[in-house]
């Protein structure tokens, strides 16, 4: 949906571009969150962190591939350790996913 946004007529990018923007909002009033309760770091740059995660996440299903050598879970629990350890107050102890 991102990179074909460009492709669409501007009332219809201008919706997608807004339901990104949306949805951007969200994620980082849940980063935020974490910094003030201290889940995340405190010095935490809460729109960077913001934009790294949704990187991470909006580039997966250009390079993910189900027969490729990692499956599913395992890049989830990767994603997971990677993003956290960064965010974190105690990197080293990072929570597990659910």
């Amino acid at each position: 949906m991102l990179g074909e946004a460009a492709s669409l007529d501007s009332a219809h990018r201008d919706e997608i571009v807004a339901e990104r923007d949306r949805y951007e909002t969200i994620f980082r009033s849940v980063v935020k969150a974490g910094v003030a309760d201290g889940t995340f770091r405190a010095d935490l740059d809460i729109d960077l962190a913001t934009i790294f995660v949704l990187s991470i996440l909006n580039a997966i299903e250009r390079w993910y591939r189900p027969e490729g050598r990692v499956d599913q879970s395992a890049l989830a629990s990767e994603i997971y350790r990677f993003t956290t350890s960064g965010i974190s107050r105690e990197p080293e102890t990072a929570r597990q996913p659910y």
